[in-house]
């Protein structure tokens, strides 16, 4: 976590490796790995199998319903990717990456109400996110 912090991306990547090689079934090992090979270091595919880990050891976890949701949707398996986000969403409606991950699935479906909701959603948790990078290019989306 430190490294990811740092956005030393491959050290993190690295170290959990490290723990996932001791530990098969550590959960937060295997779905952070997944989120940073996929998220951060632009490798889906290698971050899907990590992913797919973690959900068949805590598949009601939020986190994990998102890193695996996030990733198929990077992979451009959209019809996978939607329910999970969704879900994820509905289990955690306060955390803002969350609820804006499902609006971007939600706008990539062409679900532009859910998108909109979503997103409002996270926009009253935290409104500075208006001006990031992924809400504006969402927002140009949105009919």
């Amino acid at each position: 976590s430190i490294y990811e912090a740092e956005h030393e991306y491959a050290k993190a990547a690295a170290r959990y490796r490290q723990v996932v090689d001791v530990e098969p079934n550590h959960v937060f090992a295997l779905n952070n790995l997944a989120y940073t090979l996929a998220e951060r270091q632009g490798a889906p595919a290698e971050g899907l199998t990590f992913a797919e880990r973690a959900y068949r050891l805590s598949p009601g976890e939020p986190g994990i319903l998102d890193t695996l949701g996030g990733t198929h949707h990077l992979l451009g398996a959209h019809d996978k990717a939607l329910p999970l986000l969704v879900e994820a969403a509905r289990l955690a409606p306060k955390n803002t990456d969350i609820l804006l991950h499902a609006a971007i699935a939600s706008a990539v479906a062409k679900r532009f109400d859910d998108a909109r909701r979503y997103l409002a959603g996270a926009l009253a948790i935290a409104p500075a996110l208006a001006s990031t990078e992924k809400v504006v290019s969402l927002r140009r989306q949105l009919p």
